[in-house]
């Protein structure tokens, strides 16, 4: 819930295709929690790695106009901190995910409206929904849910280590989609970062 909060903060004050990449770093914990539990990858992945964290900082940092100097892009702490409750999650989840993974996917996704429920009823007054956006939350909730579940699954026949990277790979859509939708535009330096760090990723989950 932390890293999902953390990580729509991020959304709200940067750019996605600066905050979507440096969340993905998130597969650094299960990688590591992978290791520990004795999975064993190939050299490869260890280039990848070092790659991703690379990229993330070449995409975290921005340069300030004004003062000719580099500062921390807007929207990149609540990324990391979003990318350190996303690792946590996949490694809970393939834990849980051994037992049942439609159950695990259920118990996480109705964690999120017990949890938030409070919230709402104390702030409902301000709320501000749209019946127009119904529709689209209802999707958001729909393809979140399908995608914990599939994750959950395919811990139950893959290495975590391996598993969590390759669903890492959504940071390419999401930029794709930015850049296309939103327009958004990278700096020189953060498009080399959000290229380095997708090469990393990829280079994970293909060693």
């Amino acid at each position: 819930m932390g890293g999902l909060y953390c990580f729509y903060r991020g959304l709200a004050v940067g750019a996605i295709s600066i905050v979507v990449p440096a969340s993905a770093l998130s597969v650094l914990l299960p990688v590591i929690a992978g290791l520990i539990r004795g999975e064993v990858f190939h050299p490869i992945q260890g280039f990848g790695i070092v790659a991703a964290v690379a990229g993330g900082v070449l995409v975290s940092l921005e340069k300030n106009m004004a003062s000719k100097k580099k500062r921390l892009a807007a929207g990149i702490v609540p990324a990391f901190g979003a990318a350190l409750g996303f690792g946590a999650f996949y490694v809970v989840m393939d834990l849980a995910g051994s037992v049942d993974p439609l159950w695990a996917a259920m118990v996480s996704r109705s964690s999120f409206f017990l949890f938030l429920l409070p919230a709402v009823l104390y702030k409902r007054l301000s709320l501000k929904v749209k019946a127009v956006h119904l529709p689209v939350a209802f999707a958001i909730g729909i393809l979140d849910g399908t995608a914990v579940f599939a994750y959950t699954t395919a811990t139950t026949k893959g290495m975590l280590s391996l598993v969590s990277v390759v669903s890492s790979l959504y940071p390419s859509v999401s930029v794709i989609l930015a850049a296309l939708i939103l327009k958004e535009r990278l700096r020189k330096s953060q498009f080399l970062g959000v290229v380095i760090a997708i090469v990393g990723i990829a280079l994970i989950s293909a060693g």
